[in-house]
């Protein structure tokens, strides 16, 4: 089984209603771990996924081992239907056209979002 397949299965355990179904379904990268022995083989397909603009990857909290997994449409359907009707919904559109496709990092700097995506300091 590939892991974009088990990704899709493991979110289906995600329990959507607790968070009355406005954050996208998130896996927690250590249980690709448990179903998939291989370790390096989950690691590379999750990179070849995140280059490939289908999955996102966060830190959750202060725990440096501790990934969640979003798929990038359900990520970017989830915040924009967040920002209907509000007047900062043009910025976080524009956000995720330019600067998601773009970076593949955990995180984003300041300066980074100045120079390189064009953003305003009022707008970050």
């Amino acid at each position: 089984m590939d892991i974009k397949s088990t990704l899709l299965d493991l979110m289906t355990l995600f329990p959507r209603k607790v968070f009355n179904d406005e954050l996208p379904q998130i896996v927690i990268k250590h249980q690709l771990y448990s179903v998939h022995d291989d370790k390096t083989r989950v690691d590379r397909q999750l990179r070849q996924l995140r280059e490939q603009g289908e999955i996102l990857m966060f830190q959750l909290g202060f725990d440096a081992d501790a990934f969640g997994l979003v798929f990038t449409a359900d990520y970017k359907a989830k915040v924009l239907a967040s920002q209907e009707g509000r007047e900062t919904r043009g910025t976080v559109a524009r956000f995720m056209e330019r600067v998601l496709p773009a970076c593949t990092d955990l995180s984003f700097n300041k300066d980074q979002m100045l120079k390189e995506f064009l953003f305003t300091d009022a707008e970050i």
